[in-house]
């Protein structure tokens, strides 16, 4: 318990990506904790960048949400990790990974915060476009997506070439 509440007070470097990853493996249902530390630990994941951290953060994570199978829960912390690891590789995968199969949070504040992830790096969030905005179709995706579709253009990030072929999907 002690260890679990320590978690956001520890700075996790390149070298402790095994060894948070072996933790999750390793960790078993009927550990005490279960849940919150796989989650945290996959939450720490997410905050390793610098020099040569990239690909295996990204690999890592892309593991993890592989080998969650149907668990909710571990796959959105994986999705939450990518966005905030703010780094090519983990955009890359995070775009591959809510294009295939969006994550569906509990609620519209869990929503938000994800997009508030994404938002901090608008560079980067154009690397989800215009893949993301396949997900107008989804009524809790909806006004984030439009919302972050705006703040790209009003950045001069995005031009009306780049989702012309999303034109009906905005209007409706």
């Amino acid at each position: 318990l002690k260890a679990m509440i320590a978690f956001p007070n520890i700075y996790f470097s390149k070298e402790d990506i095994p060894a948070l990853v072996l933790l999750i493996k390793n960790l078993k249902y009927s550990d005490k904790g279960y849940f919150d530390i796989k989650v945290n630990a996959i939450r720490e994941l997410g905050y390793i960048t610098g020099k040569g951290a990239e690909g295996p953060v990204a690999k890592s994570l892309k593991d993890i949400y592989e080998n969650a199978a149907d668990t909710a829960i571990f796959q959105n912390a994986v999705i939450r990790a990518l966005a905030k690891n703010k780094t090519k590789e983990s955009y890359d995968l995070l775009k591959e990974l809510i294009i295939a199969d969006p994550p569906l949070f509990e609620n519209s504040y869990d929503y938000s915060s994800f997009f508030a992830d994404i938002d901090d790096s608008l560079l980067l969030a154009k690397k989800l476009f215009p893949a993301m905005l396949h997900l107008l179709s989804i009524d809790d995706y909806k006004d984030e997506v439009m919302s972050l579709l705006v703040a790209l253009v009003d950045s001069n990030l995005l031009a009306a070439k780049d989702y012309k072929d999303f034109y009906t999907s905005i209007y409706f």
